[in-house]
């Protein structure tokens, strides 16, 4: 509820921040762009307040326990991953997005792994966990260079926000599968992604990439109710 019915307003303001003249100019919007950035700020702000309540537990399967719900989303975001690779491959000639395409046909073989681990409650190797990582760097490096030219810096902020803690996100979730996983730290990257997936469902593209990623942000999260205290203790050590 934190993530999502803010999203949905996100969203919507974004979209009436999108409308442009007959031109192809953004028109004017102090009101809806003022809205977005204290929607944005306290959004984030909660997170922040949030994570430092969430303490380290390292036993990963208390962190990730057998889930069909966050398979299913870790699933969906390497389907996502795979046909943004497939149309980027197809429609682009730099090298540096052709890069990009082949990691992110990797970093979709890669979570369709996870994604099954996550299904039993396995463990995977954190490499498959960092292949999307990598993939998201390479994005970003793309994406900065398709939108810099643009003067209106709202037409992709967000969306290099999303990509950003989608990145930042698959990181630390690469060190649950090492052994040094904060949930403080993913927690927060990961529901901050979920939330500029969700206003950054603005275009055709942008869709078959963050409606994906974003279900993964918000179906893996990792448990952040406290350990039970018989879960930190060996039998017969004083408590």
């Amino acid at each position: 509820r934190l993530i999502l019915l803010p999203g949905g307003l996100g969203l919507l303001l974004r979209i009436w921040l999108l409308q442009a003249d007959g031109q192809g100019f953004l028109l004017p919007n102090p009101f809806a762009s003022t809205v977005l950035i204290l929607l944005t700020l306290g959004v984030l702000g909660l997170l922040f307040y949030l994570a430092r309540r969430w303490q380290a537990a390292t036993k990963y399967s208390f962190n990730f326990p057998a889930s069909p719900i966050a398979a299913g989303g870790t699933g969906l975001a390497a389907l996502s991953i795979l046909l943004y690779s497939i149309i980027s491959l197809f429609s682009v000639s730099a090298s540096i997005s052709l890069l990009a395409g082949i990691v992110g046909l990797a970093a979709a073989a890669a979570l369709g792994f996870c994604a099954w681990c996550r299904y039993w409650g396995k463990r995977p190797n954190f490499v498959f966990y960092l292949i999307p990582c990598v993939f998201f760097v390479l994005l970003l490096i793309c994406q900065y260079r398709s939108w810099s030219t643009d003067p209106q810096v709202v037409d992709y902020a967000y969306g290099l926000l999303a990509t950003v803690c989608l990145m930042l996100a698959s990181y630390y979730r690469a060190a649950f599968a090492a052994g040094l996983g904060n949930r403080s730290y993913y927690g927060f990257f990961a529901l901050a992604a979920g939330f500029f997936c969700c206003i950054s469902l603005t275009s055709w593209l942008d869709i078959v990439l963050y409606l994906g990623t974003g279900a993964w942000m918000l179906t893996d999260i990792c448990k952040l109710t406290p350990m039970p205290m018989e879960g930190l203790f060996h039998r017969g050590e004083k408590q």
